[in-house]
Formats: C-alpha cells, structure tokens, sequence
C-alpha cells in the first residue's frame, strides 16, 4: 500500500466525524437516529480497514454484525416477542456490544497499525486516539464527552502495554454494562 492512501487512512480512520457529517447531509439518512448514523459510519471505516489492512478481523466484524439479525429472528419466531421488545433487545446490544467492538477496532486497533506502518510514534498514537475518539463523542455527545478523555486515554494505554485489542474491547463492554446498569438505577429512582 501505498503511503498516500496510508495517509488517507488514517485521516479517516483518526477523524470518523468526517464520515459522520457527510452520511448525516444525505437525506435518507435525516430520519435515522445520530447513534445509528455514528454506528454506520464507524462499521463503513472498519470494513474498509479490514478489507485493506486486516482481513481476519473481518471475519469477526461480519460475524458480530450477522449476531444481532439471527438473535432478533430468534427472539421474534421462537419466543414470539412483540417489536417493541426486539427494538428495546438490539439496542441494548448495540450499546453494550457493537459500540464498544467498533470504537475499539477503529479508535484503536486500526488506527494503531496504521500509526505503525508509518512509524509515527506510540506517543502520537495515544494522543491521536484519545482526541479522535473525544471529539467524535463531542460531535453527538456535546459536553458530557469530557469523561470520555480519561476513559480513551486509558483504553490507549492498554492496547500499547497489552498489545491485546480483545482485552481492549473487553474492558469497553464492562464499562457501557456499568453505564447502562446506572442509567437504569437513576430511572427506577424516579
């Protein structure tokens, strides 16, 4: 690959907010809730990451993408749940699975090996992912993102010591489960 479109990469890569703004401009996707516009495009820069840079990891984000439909057929033909009940099941899976797996990969993983590739330094890769991942929470977040900047700095951190990126996405999953298990123990108290 060429250093040109390595640099391209990790632009894109680095500033997903880039994709996000146009996807949101094009009017089919004006109805879509910002999360599932962010979602899109975080799994558009993957796939493409994967089919360019890491073909194994694409197997992984096939299958976890093919998860959720066969569950909501699961859901909907065995257990016969009404829609609303399968709506409410896929974004808790959403939130609690494909966010943490798609940030990770992107934020992360890729942005990782294309820092390597072209021997920027493990410093500059931390702080790339840290603002990357911040700013694009800032985007749909507004300023209650400001926590992410810890929160991305650490997962960072990890990845570099641990060279490990399911320990990485791991470590995303319990903490949107502890987010979520909050959320939901502040609406019971109301």
């Amino acid at each position: 690959m060429s250093i040109l479109w390595l640099n391209i990469l990790l632009i894109f890569t680095t500033f997903p907010g880039i994709i996000y703004v146009l996807f949101n401009a094009i009017s089919i996707f004006k109805y879509l809730k910002m999360s599932t516009i962010y979602l899109g495009t975080l799994i558009v820069l993957v796939f493409f990451d994967c089919c360019v840079l890491d073909k194994k990891i694409l197997i992984l984000v096939l299958v976890i993408l093919l998860l959720p439909l066969g569950y909501a057929s699961f859901e909907k033909k065995l257990l016969n749940l009404n829609r609303n009940i399968l709506l409410k099941n896929m974004n808790y899976f959403r939130l609690i699975v494909m966010f943490p797996l798609f940030e990770e990969l992107n934020f992360r993983y890729f942005l990782y090996l294309e820092t390597k590739m072209l021997s920027i330094s493990v410093i500059v890769f931390i702080i790339l992912s840290t603002l990357s991942f911040f700013l694009t929470h800032l985007l749909y977040q507004g300023i209650s993102a400001y926590i992410k900047l810890l929160f991305s700095f650490g997962q960072a951190v990890l990845l570099v010591l641990s060279n490990s990126i399911i320990l990485v996405i791991l470590v995303h999953i319990i903490f949107n489960i502890l987010v979520f298990l909050d959320r939901l123990s502040v609406k019971r108290e109301w």
